[in-house]
């Protein structure tokens, strides 16, 4: 008798009240992973049904081209060996790669992100992050200390035409996306290219404070006091900025601790504006 009651008040709980359209068939689920769920756990359904999608239609996936991502990728694979303008080990040491800094750069984008003026896409930057440079895989890197306004003017171009043969060879809408992703960070058309080309400028600097004195050349040293190579890139938002003027102070002590006649260094750079 007493059993008898405990059945029946058990059938009486809310949870054996729920339509039977609310309720969850799993077997169903995983036979039938196209079936539209609408319950009041909708969004954990969803979950639970991409998860079984994804292992059924393995079989059935879209043929994918490696042959053609190869061909992307050994592009990305040439920033390896295309050295920059840093010596990290001292003059007797390696050269900074391109890969290398755009590493540290992709690192930098995800500490400073979130404490920016404005907020931005995480992934979109660091997607303009690792691709910003793609293009010297086919130019090369031309060190800022030897670019003249017309080696500028001549560097954008063939970098945008390289970007698009590297991006061609993907040959589908990635390539094309990755190529107007490019386009907009060259562009500057939104604050996630800014906030990308800011860092690119501050990691630079930030690079050579870390590099040993005897690597640094007269140019790079005047640059501290010429705000156009990096402080003017920065002055849009308030932690680049504080960022940048803190990596300035920490260049211009280094050079004081070496000592460095910082005052001529300054009035060189003054008279080169």
């Amino acid at each position: 008798m007493e059993e008898k009651k405990i059945n029946e008040n058990i059938q009486n709980t809310e949870v054996n009240k729920i339509p039977s359209s609310k309720s969850t068939d799993y077997n169903n689920l995983i036979s039938d992973h196209d079936k539209t769920y609408k319950s009041e756990n909708q969004n954990y359904l969803k979950n639970i049904e991409s998860d079984f999608n994804y292992k059924n239609n393995v079989k059935t996936m879209k043929k994918i081209d490696h042959s053609k991502i190869q061909e992307f990728l050994k592009f990305s694979a040439k920033l390896k060996t295309e050295k920059r303008h840093s010596w990290p080990e001292g003059l007797k040491g390696p050269k900074e790669s391109v890969a290398d800094h755009s590493y540290q750069l992709i690192v930098m984008v995800m500490i400073y992100h979130d404490k920016l003026d404005q907020k931005v896409d995480l992934l979109k930057s660091i997607y303009m992050a690792a691709i910003h440079d793609l293009p010297e895989a086919i130019t090369g890197d031309i060190p800022l200390t030897d670019q003249t306004e017309k080696i500028k003017e001549n560097k954008k171009i063939r970098e945008m035409n390289a970007m698009e043969k590297i991006c061609e060879t993907l040959g589908d809408d990635l390539g094309i996306s990755l190529f107007d992703l490019y386009r907009e960070y060259e562009e500057n058309l939104c604050y996630e290219a800014k906030f990308v080309r800011a860092l690119d400028k501050i990691e630079a600097f930030q690079q050579h404070y870390y590099d040993p004195l005897e690597t640094w050349i007269s140019k790079e040293k005047e640059m501290l006091f010429q705000e156009r190579y990096m402080i003017d890139f920065c002055k849009f938002d308030n932690c680049l900025l504080s960022l940048a003027e803190k990596v300035k102070e920490d260049c211009i002590r280094k050079l004081y601790e070496a000592g460095e006649n910082v005052d001529e260094i300054k009035r060189r750079a003054n008279n080169c504006k």
